[in-house]
C-alpha cells in the first residue's frame, strides 16, 4: 500500500560511482506528459462550450494562451507568491480576459470540468513504464509532486504510474510544496533514506531542482524539449531511457 504523505558531468563517469538506494521522481512534466494530457482536455472544453461560436479565438489561440498564463501561475506558486486556489481558480479567467473574452459562467464552469477531465488522462513519457520497470528492481522509487491530492492520485491510478511507488508525497497533503526543503525532509523521513543515497528526478528548474541541490540531493534534469537552462550541479537527460544508462 502506498504511503501518502555536482554532477555535472560524463554519464558513464558518474553511473560508476553511483551510491544511490532511493529515487525519487516528480510526476507532471516528467512522467505523466502534462502537456498533452491537458492539450487534449483544453480542446475537449473548447468544442464542449462551443468557444469558437461563443467567444471567437480558435482553438490553437485558446491553448497558447493558457498555458502560457498557467505556466507562469506555476512559477508564482512555487515561489509561494499566490495561493492554490487562486492558481485552480484564476487562470481560466485571466485566459479568457487575455483573449477578450468575458463570462462568468465559465470563468465558474471550467476549472471544475477541467480537474474533472484531466486526471483520467493516461499519456505519459516515452519509455516511462520501461524505465520504471527496469529501475524498480534496483532501487526503491518515491514520488514527491506539488499539486492537489484527488488530482494527483486519480493521474497515478488511471495512467498505471503509481504501481512503482513505495513512498508517495503530494504537496497539499504536507503543507509542504517544493522547492520547500520541508517537503525533502518529509519525503525522505518516510521512505526511511538519507539525502546521500538519494535521487531526484523532475523537470522544474526550481522545484525539483534546486529544491533538492539546496536540500543536500544529487539531482537529474529532465529536459525533453531542450528548451531550459540547466541548474548548476544537475545533470541533464533529455530522454527518460537515459535513466537507463546512468543508473
Amino acid at each position: 500500500m502506498h504511503s501518502y504523505v555536482s554532477l555535472q558531468g560524463d554519464i558513464s563517469q558518474y553511473s560508476a560511482v553511483n551510491p544511490y538506494q532511493h529515487l525519487f521522481f516528480d510526476l507532471d512534466h516528467t512522467l505523466w506528459d502534462f502537456e498533452a494530457n491537458s492539450n487534449a482536455v483544453l480542446s475537449l472544453l473548447y468544442d464542449e462550450y462551443q468557444l469558437q461560436i461563443r467567444a471567437g479565438f480558435t482553438k490553437e489561440q485558446f491553448i497558447l494562451v493558457y498555458k502560457r498564463i498557467n505556466g507562469a501561475m506555476w512559477d508564482a506558486f512555487h515561489r509561494g507568491e499566490i495561493s492554490r486556489e487562486e492558481l485552480r481558480y484564476s487562470r481560466f479567467g485571466k485566459t479568457f480576459r487575455q483573449l477578450d473574452f468575458t463570462s462568468a459562467e465559465l470563468e465558474e464552469q471550467f476549472p471544475i470540468r477541467y480537474l474533472e477531465l484531466l486526471p483520467s488522462q493516461k499519456r505519459v513519457f516515452p519509455d516511462a513504464f520501461r524505465v520504471l520497470a527496469y529501475l524498480k528492481s534496483k532501487y526503491k522509487l518515491h514520488l514527491i509532486t506539488n499539486g492537489f491530492a484527488i488530482v494527483q492520485r486519480t493521474k497515478l491510478s488511471e495512467s498505471g504510474l503509481g504501481t512503482y511507488f513505495d513512498v508517495i508525497v503530494i504537496s497539499e497533503l504536507t503543507g509542504f510544496k517544493k522547492p520547500d526543503r520541508e517537503i525533502f525532509e518529509y519525503a525522505l523521513d518516510h521512505a526511511q533514506a538519507t539525502a546521500g543515497t538519494s535521487l531526484m528526478i523532475g523537470d522544474d528548474p526550481l522545484a525539483d531542482i534546486r529544491g533538492a541541490l539546496d536540500f543536500g540531493m544529487k539531482a537529474v534534469f529532465f529536459n525533453p524539449h531542450k528548451d531550459k537552462l540547466v541548474p548548476e550541479g544537475a545533470i541533464e537527460i533529455n530522454e527518460l531511457k537515459q535513466l537507463m544508462d546512468l543508473l
